[in-house]
C-alpha cells in the first residue's frame, strides 16, 4: 500500500501515472496542493520484484507518511514547479513564423489561457474546434488564449506546413526545448492553465470534463469567475491525454 494523507492505494490497484494530493482530489483532506507522488514507475517496480512484500510496502508507507508529516509537500520522484496563487513563470517560445513570444506581451490581457498542445495527439486534435470557439468567444472580453508544442518530434518535422489549413483563432507557438513545459508541469496534451490578470495561476487541469461527451466545461467556468472577480470553484483537475515528448538529452 501507499498512503498519503490517509488515502490507502493498495499495491495491486491499478494505479495512475500521478497520483496529486489535494484538496479537490481528496474530499476533508488537508494535503498541500504542490503534493504530487508519481506511483506509476514505483508500482510496476514493485510488481514484478518478487522479494517484495507486504512487510515492505508497509515500511515503505510509514517513510512517506512521516516525510509528509515533517517536511511538508513530498514528491517521489517529480513535483509541480508550481500551485494554485503562485506566479506563473515567463516563458520564451517562437510562433510558427518563428516570431519570438513570451508571457509579458501579454500584459493586457485579463486572463490568460495557456494550453500545451501537439498535432498528432487523438486527444488533442479532438479539442480543436472547441478551443477555437473558445477563443473566438472571449478574445473580445480580453482572454488571451495560447497554445504551446513542446513536441519535439513534431517541430522539427515542418509544423508550419502541418497548421497551414487550419484557420486558429488563438496564437500557437512552439518550444523546441521543452522548457516551458517542464517549468510548467505540464505532463500531458491538452493541459491547460488559467491565469489571472496578476499571473497567478487560477486552474489547471483539462479543457472539460470529458473528450466524447463534455458536461462541466472547466475552463470557460475558472475564466468567467475570474473575469466577474471571483475565484474559480474548482481550480485543479487531474488531466487526460498523451504524454509530452520533449527533446532527448
Amino acid at each position: 500500500v501507499l498512503q498519503c494523507h490517509g488515502r490507502v492505494v493498495p499495491l495491486d490497484h491499478p494505479a495512475p501515472p500521478a497520483f496529486t494530493c489535494n484538496p479537490s482530489l481528496l474530499e476533508g483532506s488537508a494535503c498541500p496542493p504542490r503534493q504530487v507522488i508519481l506511483l506509476d514507475t514505483y508500482v510496476r517496480s514493485v510488481r514484478h520484484t518478487p522479494a517484495m512484500n507486504l512487510h515492505q510496502a508497509l515500511i515503505f508507507s510509514l517513510v512517506v507518511t512521516l516525510s509528509a508529516a515533517m517536511t511538508g509537500p513530498v514528491s517521489l520522484f517529480a513535483a509541480e514547479p508550481f500551485g494554485v496563487g503562485e506566479n506563473a513563470p515567463d516563458f520564451e517560445v517562437k510562433s510558427v513564423d518563428g516570431t519570438p513570444l513570451s508571457l509579458k506581451q501579454f500584459s493586457k490581457a485579463k486572463v490568460v489561457v495557456l494550453c500545451f498542445t501537439c498535432n498528432g495527439c487523438p486527444v488533442a486534435k479532438s479539442y480543436e474546434e472547441r478551443f477555437r470557439e473558445f477563443a473566438a468567444e472571449f478574445r473580445v472580453q480580453g482572454v488571451e488564449f495560447i497554445a504551446i508544442n513542446c513536441d519535439f518530434d513534431e517541430i522539427h518535422g515542418g509544423i508550419a506546413e502541418q497548421l497551414s489549413t487550419q484557420k486558429l483563432e488563438y496564437t500557437y507557438a512552439v518550444d523546441a526545448s521543452g522548457q516551458t513545459a517542464k517549468d510548467y508541469g505540464a505532463k500531458v496534451t491538452p493541459q491547460l492553465f488559467v491565469l489571472d490578470q496578476q499571473r497567478k495561476l487560477a486552474y489547471t487541469g483539462p479543457f472539460d470534463d470529458s473528450m466524447n461527451e463534455p458536461t462541466v466545461p472547466l475552463v470557460e467556468n475558472a475564466v468567467e469567475a475570474l473575469l466577474e472577480g471571483n475565484t474559480p470553484r474548482v481550480t485543479s483537475k487531474r488531466p487526460f491525454g498523451c504524454r509530452i515528448k520533449l527533446k532527448r538529452r
